[in-house]
């Protein structure tokens, strides 16, 4: 993955966009790809990337572990084809050129990615969830949304 795309997708890891990883991100980023490991684990590995041991993972940082253990991750290459995935059923949905989705085109994008909520639920997310214009979501903000969702 070149830096452009590496450093996009440390954006999409740091949700709430203070240009740090947490280990809150860290764990929904590992859980994302499949990663589920134990608590111990995680702690290790996170705590390996954090060299100033700030208890944050910032870009060099980021980008520094990335280039000694790329060749060991092919992961997050997969991670990579998920979200084409996720941008092309989004694209998909979007009524305009725009690609932005409204609360119907969200339904749309959630039922194409198997999942089917009340519209109950399907109001609460969409009016609870963060973004910009409250009348739609862009991809980014779907994505942060979506990885935001992985469970256990």
């Amino acid at each position: 993955m070149d830096q452009p795309a590496l450093l996009e997708y440390f954006n999409l890891i740091d949700q709430d966009n203070n240009g740090m990883i947490d280990r809150d991100e860290f764990q929904r980023m590992l859980r994302s790809q499949g990663l589920l490991r134990a608590a111990d684990v995680v702690t290790k590995a996170f705590n390996d990337i954090d060299s100033d041991k700030n208890g944050l993972i910032d870009q060099a940082e980021f980008l520094q572990w990335w280039s000694i253990h790329s060749a060991s991750l092919p992961t997050v290459d997969a991670a990579q084809v998920t979200i084409k995935q996720l941008k092309t059923t989004f694209t998909d949905s979007a009524p305009t050129q725009q690609e932005l989705v409204d609360m119907e085109g969200f339904q749309q994008v959630l039922a194409s990615l198997g999942q089917f909520p009340s519209a109950a639920d399907l109001r609460l997310t969409f009016s609870e969830t963060p973004r910009q214009d409250s009348r739609y979501f862009t991809f980014d903000e779907f994505l942060k949304w979506w990885l935001g969702q992985v469970q256990d």
